[in-house]
């Protein structure tokens, strides 16, 4: 084998659409996206030949004047799509019938066209109209945050040359919005660092419309560090009312004291008895305190 393409035959495409993107999906099923607002499923044999050929409709693509273009798998089997007229991703999530379900878009300015997956989940869209290319992370919901943007720094000989800067994270969640005494929260907290400086940790817990806060857990994250905590914390007797709190966690530069990553979860307290004893819920959330094992 010294690495020469062998052409291998030719297949009609379905409706002789243009076709614009094309990715194969975690079953091995060929995915082509057209000028319109339909995806192609291309299902192959067991001899490599077409056996069927289905299609994954978008309505909401504006088509034959731009339609979809790039496409891209996630590891959890989730197809992205860019549609440039739309500035607009779409997601398609598949049942184990091979049905899809729509799942809403990710809005990109600049006419997005091509999508790429990095190896640690990030998504990468380049936009056509500006040149840049933009960076989403997504939390434990699925929802899809901004990373910012990258500007090629070189140009040589038209090719494209970027420098990536690579930046802490930290997300908070809880899993559910609303607790009462005696019920347990389930916190997850998830923290990056890929630099080659150490960064702080502060995570504070506060009641924003009494500004009452206290500091919860504060830890020096090393580099390199890659950590997902789940903390099991127990709710008491806050009092007789209800009220919002927050969880807010954010990593700072020890040197410059900057912010370089944040995140908030919020959720309610609800009492259970409307004559429970006042209490200082300072004192309470004092009790919740957690140190984090590296």
């Amino acid at each position: 084998m010294n690495g020469n393409a062998i052409e291998h035959g030719t297949f009609y495409n379905g409706d002789g659409g243009l076709n614009q993107g094309l990715a194969f999906g975690p079953k091995g099923d060929l995915f082509i996206a057209d000028a319109g607002q339909n995806v192609r499923r291309v299902k192959f044999d067991v001899d490599g030949n077409v056996s069927s050929i289905s299609y994954i409709n978008i309505p909401d693509a504006v088509g034959y004047i731009g339609g979809l273009h790039g496409l891209a798998f996630n590891d959890n089997g989730e197809l992205f799509t860019a549609a440039p007229w739309n500035n607009l991703v779409f997601r398609v999530l598949f049942n184990d019938d091979d049905t899809y379900i729509l799942n809403g878009n990710i809005s990109v300015e600049g006419g997005p066209l091509g999508v790429a997956f990095s190896s640690l989940g990030e998504l990468f869209v380049t936009a056509h109209y500006s040149g840049q290319i933009y960076r989403f992370l997504f939390d434990n919901n699925g929802k899809a945050i901004s990373n910012g943007v990258i500007q090629p720094t070189t140009n040589l000989g038209g090719v494209a040359i970027f420098e990536f800067e690579v930046k802490p994270s930290v997300s908070i969640s809880t899993d559910k919005s609303k607790y009462s005494p005696d019920n347990t929260m389930i916190v997850t907290l998830n923290i990056t660092n890929p630099t080659s400086n150490p960064v702080t940790l502060e995570w504070y817990i506060g009641v924003p419309q009494s500004n009452k806060w206290v500091t919860n857990a504060k830890a020096s994250i090393p580099a390199g560090y890659s950590k997902t905590h789940t903390i099991l914390m127990p709710v008491g007797n806050w009092g007789p009312s209800p009220f919002g709190l927050v969880h807010y966690v954010h990593l700072v530069d020890t040197v410059t004291k900057d912010i370089l990553a944040q995140d908030a979860a919020v959720f309610a307290y609800s009492p259970i008895a409307a004559n429970a004893p006042q209490v200082d819920i300072a004192e309470e959330l004092m009790k919740q305190r957690v140190k984090l094992a590296n």
